[in-house]
């Protein structure tokens, strides 16, 4: 889904070219370290930890050993948001749901942009849906199978940030994030399941690069400008009349911009 290669008549069509590196789950921790030594930019992240409770497999709480390692992970991190069909705003599973400014949470739509059955959802854990339903990857035995999942919704939207920092290698992880979820599309059927109540939107979110590409420069400045207790940023542009236009991306998503 990421990054098979194209052009070859074989199977299937990644998003990006790319450099692909395993990481040991296992050893979260540790493969988050060996990221950061390695300049390893982004990671997608398709699974959730889980413990056991009178011999029940349920999701793991929350590690502040794995919260640190994320918090100090220069990169993105992007996350499945899992298949129960829960909310987790309430009942949160991880990493999807460590309120970082360097993770995405990703929940499954189908073919019509509806939230997939078994996805999870959350207006404040799950940022955005990408498709999840019926998607063509490759599978064991060295062949190729449609599957459905958050693992298959995540890897679009890796796969997109990918092409962003491809395009603008100067961008931060935070950048990456805005530029992603403020340029989603909003169906109505992801009205109240996410956080910016859209689907990933590639052509649009590398047009948003593009702007972003133009104006990397000391008039971008971040900070929590509309009181959610997130970072949001802001560009403050220059016009030839000697007023500033300026543009600023929620933390939430989308975009509005305005004069002083």
């Amino acid at each position: 889904i990421i990054g098979a290669v194209s052009n070859n008549s074989i199977g299937t069509v990644g998003i990006a070219q790319v450099s692909i590196v395993p990481l040991n789950w296992n050893d979260f921790v540790g493969g988050l370290d060996y990221a950061n030594n390695n300049d390893i930019s982004i990671i997608n992240a398709s699974f959730y930890f889980t413990t056991t409770v009178n011999g029940v497999t349920v999701p793991a709480g929350p590690s502040t050993a794995q919260y640190n390692a994320i918090n100090n992970y220069k990169g993105l991190l992007i996350c499945s948001a899992g298949n129960d069909g829960n909310n987790t705003d309430g009942s949160p599973q991880y990493p999807a749901c460590y309120d970082l400014p360097n993770v995405l949470s990703v929940a499954s739509t189908d073919s019509s942009d509806a939230l997939a059955s078994s996805s999870n959802y959350g207006t404040t854990s799950v940022d955005l849906a990408a498709p999840g339903v019926g998607i063509l990857s490759t599978i064991p035995g060295n062949t190729y199978g449609n599957m459905s999942g958050t693992s298959m919704a995540a890897p679009h939207v890796t796969g997109v940030a990918a092409l962003i920092k491809s395009y603008c290698p100067t961008l931060n992880a935070s950048q990456i994030k805005h530029i992603i979820l403020s340029s989603v599309d909003r169906p109505s059927a992801l009205n109240g399941k996410v956080l910016t109540r859209g689907r990933l939107n590639a052509q649009r979110a590398m047009e948003y690069a593009r702007d972003y590409g133009e104006w990397m420069t000391d008039q971008m400045v971040s900070g929590d400008f509309n009181g959610d207790g997130k970072d949001d940023i802001a560009a403050f542009i220059d016009m030839n009349n000697g007023a500033t236009q300026i543009y600023m991306w929620p933390s939430t998503g989308g975009s509005f911009s305005g004069v002083e």
